[in-house]
């Protein structure tokens, strides 16, 4: 009986033992296939983030070349719009300066003008003033009156013009006393003279 127990038990124990034996062995197969498998995923995901990682440092650093070289194109075309603005710059400060000079010829011409017009206002005044006192100086004689009288009868039409002949001579201005003298000294009314010395006429003859 007890033979026939223990038969039975023995061989259900071993079989008991060999299937927990069985089911631990297909439990670490298990594991260590998990294991595997969560290596091999580990791995591929770090190839994957490795490749990302590189991809976006590829792609960063073609946007840093692209913006450096928008960056470089930009600054030349700053550089070569500087250097036009130079360019204009010192042509219009050239075009200054010689505006200035220009002006300062032109402001050293007037004053140099209106200095000689001064003189000449001066030389008109004075030409006058030697006229008005010599024709108050003959109305001071009886022979001056005579001659003043008939010449003023004479040369301009009447002797009652002698009233009127020292307005006349202040109005004078030195426009009257250039038309006047291209009137007057005109190549058409020159007479020209040639002296010659008496010796130099004798080795002549």
């Amino acid at each position: 009986m007890l033979a026939k127990i223990l038969g039975v038990l023995i061989p259900s124990l071993v079989g008991i033992g060999v299937g927990f034996f069985l089911r631990w062995l297909w439990a670490q197969f298990q594991l260590k296939s998990a294991e595997k498998r969560v290596s091999q995923i580990l791995e591929a995901a770090m190839r994957e983030a490795e490749t990302k990682k590189r991809e976006m440092l590829l792609e960063a650093k073609d946007k840093l070349l692209e913006e450096r070289r928008q960056l470089e194109k930009e600054f030349r075309e700053r550089s070569v719009e500087l250097q036009q603005n130079q360019r204009r710059l010192m042509q219009k400060e050239d075009l200054l300066d010689k505006r200035m000079e220009t002006l300062d010829k032109k402001e050293q011409e007037l004053e140099q003008e209106r200095r000689l017009l001064k003189q000449k206002a001066e030389e008109l005044q004075q030409a006058k003033n030697q006229i008005l006192a010599g024709f108050y100086r003959q109305l001071k004689t009886i022979a001056g009156k005579a001659n003043l009288l008939g010449t003023y009868e004479v040369f301009y039409g009447s002797w009652n013009q002698i009233n009127e002949a020292p307005q006349k001579i202040e109005k004078v201005t030195a426009e009257d006393v250039r038309r006047v003298a291209a009137k007057i000294f005109s190549p058409r009314n020159r007479t020209v003279a040639t002296l010659i010395p008496e010796q130099r006429a004798e080795a002549g003859q």
